[in-house]
């Protein structure tokens, strides 16, 4: 069972909500968003209804406009590992990657730990808290060598 936990939490469809610690035991949840997107290269096999169900796009019912945010676009020769890992990431959910991870540099890639460049230490410790789990999640997609995370302030 551990192993087959730590393949989902590899591939980003199970995220720790919260750690286990002294006297309670640790609570998952499944990330239906990136299940969707994984499997949706066999959709058709299911049946051509339900790929319809699943690929139509609800009407908004709201008069809010929502903000456009340019994704992350590679140049012709520019498709190193960080720039995948920020297209993955902001193909995952745009409004989380404006917010926080389009901030983040990588300053160092050795050893299977990463180091990200945020600018300032409350940025650092804050995806260091809540967001390892998804950038570590992107980089076993471009690079499964990653295996840790350190974060650092610029300031």
């Amino acid at each position: 069972m551990k192993r087959e936990m730590a393949k989902l939490r590899a591939m980003g469809w199970v995220v720790v909500k919260r750690p286990a610690a002294r006297g309670r035991v640790a609570v998952y949840e499944l990330d239906l968003k990136q299940i969707m997107i994984d499997t949706s290269e066999v959709w058709p096999v299911i049946g051509s209804d339900f790929q319809a169900r699943m690929s139509e796009e609800p009407a908004p019912d709201t008069n809010v406009v929502p903000f456009n945010i340019r994704r992350p676009s590679p140049g012709d020769n520019d498709s190193s590992v960080w720039t995948q890992v920020q297209s993955i990431l902001h193909g995952r959910d745009p409004e989380l990657w404006a917010s926080w991870f389009r901030h983040l540099t990588e300053a160092e890639r050795a050893g299977g730990v990463v180091i990200l460049m945020a600018p300032s230490r409350f940025m650092a410790d804050y995806i260091a808290q809540n967001w390892t789990g998804r950038l570590l999640a992107a980089y076993a997609r471009v690079d499964p060598a990653v295996r840790s995370l350190r974060f650092e302030a610029a300031d």
